[in-house]
């Protein structure tokens, strides 16, 4: 039993590393993206609450650096997640249109190296060593950023409560 036991601990573990995220199949980029669909939402209504969720989210973003084209309906900027620890950024794109938006959180970076390079190229030196444990921590940072994505898609279907 003893001989079973240790054969049983000394099975070498799977770094998972990218695979914790969701990938784009064309880009090769994490990434979380969605089309919401908000029947009779204008444009300008679905590019307000964007906006709102953007600047009201301090919970979440932490800085945020904005390029807007309100009359195409587009919002594009880097922003600084607000988790703790480990300020990641991303890119941030939204767009409207009558009764739906797009949106899409991707260029994650993280500042776990020296230089911020991008989630999807970061494999740590150590990670044969302890890739049970950057597994842990990607997973939790999957979690975090599909929060922020499901918080921003929650903002887009929900109109904002009026005195």
């Amino acid at each position: 039993m003893f001989y079973l036991s240790l054969h049983a601990s000394a099975q070498k573990y799977h770094y998972r590393g990218i695979e914790n995220f969701p990938v784009d199949s064309v880009s090769g980029k994490i990434t979380y993206a969605a089309v919401v669909e908000v029947p009779g939402a204008t444009q300008a209504e679905l590019y307000r609450r964007a906006k709102e969720w953007l600047i009201t989210n301090k919970r979440q973003l932490a800085k945020i650096e904005l390029a807007e084209t309100p009359y195409a309906g587009r919002i594009k900027g880097r922003v600084t997640l607000a988790k703790d620890g480990t300020p990641s950024s991303c890119t941030v794109t939204i767009e409207t249109k009558e009764g739906r938006a797009r949106y899409e959180l991707t260029d994650f970076t993280t500042p776990r190296s020296k230089l911020e390079e991008p989630l999807e190229s970061y494999i740590p030196a150590t990670a044969g060593l302890n890739a049970k444990a950057f597994d842990m921590t990607f997973l939790d940072d999957h979690s975090y950023f599909a929060d922020v994505a499901a918080n921003l898609d929650t903002a887009l279907r929900t109109a904002p409560r009026r005195w």
